[in-house]
């Protein structure tokens, strides 16, 4: 008898030492995803943005050289490089800082839109052998923070940067800018539309799929946007 009232409070007490673990381990991970939410720019809707890459090279006029260092390194941009500590919610960044060619450096660009079910983020690559490029990517997550997509959006350098247009409906269309010495001219060819769902899911438009399909999926979303 003397050993059930042993076996029973052992029992008792790795229970509660396990939710106690839980759940200081699930209030330090929303923690984290609060914070990891806070390092990217709330933009309104609807919205048109160029997403660049500020560049550095020897080729440049003092003046517009001096320009992009200070870009790069003003505050703003300095607070937004997402550190392995995130590496929950977007895996690459741990694989990328320790890559063979040189670290990658992950930051945090624009949020999108919140509501209770999920987060839409856009975040950027730069690889340390493209010289400052960087590659745009959107994602998406549910509250907890857990990953629930991940697509490719565009690429910014010295020779074309992306245009990101994004509506209320949460409809994306991309378009490559070619820069041309001082001018810009869009690539017709290069035009992506995405769409993301009421759930966080990342659709992606193809021709053979007519907008119609995909538009009343979006009429359905409740969100609440920045």
């Amino acid at each position: 008898m003397q050993l059930l009232k042993i076996s029973f409070i052992l029992s008792l007490v790795t229970s509660l030492c396990s939710f106690a673990y839980y759940s200081t381990y699930e209030d330090g991970r929303e923690r984290l995803y609060k914070d990891f939410l806070s390092k990217f720019e709330q933009i309104n809707l609807p919205n048109t943005i160029t997403l660049e890459a500020y560049i550095v090279t020897n080729e440049m006029t003092p003046q517009k050289r001096k320009k992009q260092l200070e870009k790069l390194e003003s505050k703003t941009e300095l607070n937004k490089v997402l550190t392995k500590d995130y590496d929950a919610f977007i895996p690459g960044i741990g694989r990328g800082m320790m890559s063979r060619m040189g670290p990658s450096t992950y930051k945090a660009e624009l949020a999108l839109a919140t509501s209770g079910k999920y987060s839409a983020v856009i975040y950027s690559e730069s690889r340390a052998f493209d010289g400052g490029a960087k590659s745009y990517l959107l994602a998406t997550f549910d509250g907890k923070g857990n990953p629930i997509a991940t697509r490719y959006l565009g690429y910014s350098g010295l020779e074309e940067q992306t245009e990101l247009t994004i509506t209320e409906r949460m409809e994306l269309t991309t378009k490559r800018i070619v820069l041309e010495g001082e001018s810009k001219r869009y690539d017709e060819k290069d035009v992506k539309k995405m769409f993301i769902t009421p759930k966080g899911e990342i659709l992606v438009h193809e021709e053979t799929k007519s907008m119609d399909e995909i538009e009343p999926v979006q009429q359905k979303a409740i969100l609440k946007f920045s």
